[in-house]
């Protein structure tokens, strides 16, 4: 600024962003940030193209409920930013452009193609680090807790938001008074010729899913057979997998992930039990996937670092075959924020894998604990390693469109000289 003072901010936002990513790769800490160059000017007609696609969206929801899965969905697939879990809190924010790009033409055909062109006026410059590789430059809310409160939080901000009614609609499956009116409106100003019948909006009403059954397939694999209705439904299905203290009756779980066989078409689900598990220097860990992309994805290990509560972010390359320890951060603050700072991990660091254990006790709920402790080193890694020989538990987790999270029955995975045979009960 002192050489040019005549620069634009464009030109100054530019320098900004390509400092901070040159620094962040000094310190290791580039594989996940992301920094834009906004043009306030557009922010406008952004704004317009937002709320186009929400009038959209809850237009096309109130005739046909499938959409609230379809854009839950595309949600679930699309880059989001801070935390999106049960265990570390949410904070509900999507990138904008990937949830429109994965929402696709089928799903935004009038005014998805249009929110893009917008956007990309308005960001003029971004840097993103190699797990953001899809990141749009801006983020917006979406209600990923399923919860009132999230809901609240947005739609207080948003009065006239289509996006309000759209998240109450999914919460609710149904809309109030007011939100009948304001959808009368909105379908007056965006189809006029069409005859608006409150009575016609279809409910997107949830089924309780809590322990399905679970069979034994003729290939000795764990079944989950929902059916193509109930499927239709669902936004995800995913494996939970623990290891099961026969005599004292514990359960201590090792994490969520969505290796099995899926499909949707007939909503029929297989696990698919590898025998190996993800672990630091031969630690077992609780890992929970969180983002997918073409050629990585990224998982949360729950950890405590000098006594200290953090969340260790982990990627695994398709290409490599390798994981690799990212760094790890704080949970939420007060206000819901993500922890900006990303810690790495140092040579005499104590090092405790946080797990969460079911307890036996009919009326217990999950329990986090640690199990052990250890001291990193400068060769401290990640890698998966073989679970041995015991008793193991999987459950199928089901998510509907409309936030609900249901657990399958238990089943039980017997490993025996590394051979696994699955059991309905022992």
């Amino acid at each position: 600024m002192a050489q040019d003072t005549g620069i634009g901010g464009a030109a100054l936002g530019r320098a900004i962003c390509d400092s901070y990513y040159t620094d962040c790769k000094v310190h290791g800490q580039a594989a996940e940030i992301t920094l834009s160059v906004i043009d306030l000017s557009q922010v406008s007609a952004l704004m317009d193209a937002y709320y186009n696609i929400g009038a959209e969206s809850l237009l096309v929801a109130c005739e046909n409920s499938s959409f609230v899965t379809d854009f839950g969905r595309a949600a679930g697939r699309a880059q989001y930013y801070g935390f999106n879990n049960e265990w570390d809190g949410y904070t509900n924010m999507v990138d904008l452009g990937d949830l429109v790009w994965q929402s696709g033409a089928s799903l935004l055909p009038q005014f998805g193609a249009d929110l893009i062109r917008t956007l990309d006026r308005c960001v003029v410059y971004q840097v993103m680090g190699p797990y953001r590789d899809r990141a749009s430059g801006l983020a917006c809310f979406y209600n990923y807790s399923g919860s009132v409160n999230g809901y609240k939080g947005y739609a207080d901000m948003h009065l006239d938001d289509p996006f309000r009614w759209y998240y109450y609609y999914e919460l609710a499956g149904e809309l109030n008074a007011e939100g009948l009116d304001y959808l009368r409106n909105l379908a007056f100003i965006y189809e006029p010729d069409r005859t608006f019948n409150p009575e016609a909006i279809e409910g997107a009403e949830s089924d309780d899913l809590e322990d399905w059954d679970v069979l034994v397939g003729d290939d000795g694999a764990a079944v989950l057979d929902l059916g193509s209705d109930i499927a239709d439904k669902l936004i995800g299905v995913y494996g939970y997998l623990a290891y099961y203290d026969v005599h004292r009756n514990v359960g201590i779980f090792l994490g969520r992930n969505n290796d099995m066989v899926t499909d949707w078409e007939n909503g029929i689900f297989r696990e698919y039990f590898r025998g190996v598990w993800g672990c630091i220097d031969g630690h077992l860990v609780y890992m929970e996937l969180t983002d997918e992309g073409d050629d990585y994805q990224l998982y949360m290990v729950p950890v405590l670092i000098n006594d200290e509560e953090y969340s260790m972010t982990v990627s695994y390359t398709f290409s490599t075959g390798e994981y690799e320890i990212l760094g790890a951060r704080l949970g939420l603050d007060d206000n819901g924020m993500s922890d900006r700072n990303q810690r790495q991990l140092e040579p005499g660091d104590v090092l405790k894998p946080l797990h969460y254990v079911l307890l036996d006790d009919p009326d217990a709920e999950f329990e986090q604990m640690s199990i052990e402790s250890f001291v990193v080193t400068e060769n401290t890694s990640f890698y998966e390693t073989p679970l041995g020989d015991g008793m193991y538990l999987y459950m199928f987790e089901m998510c509907d469109r409309l936030g609900n999270y249901y657990l399958s029955k238990v089943v039980f995975i017997n490993v025996e000289n590394g051979n696994a045979t699955v059991k309905v009960d022992i």
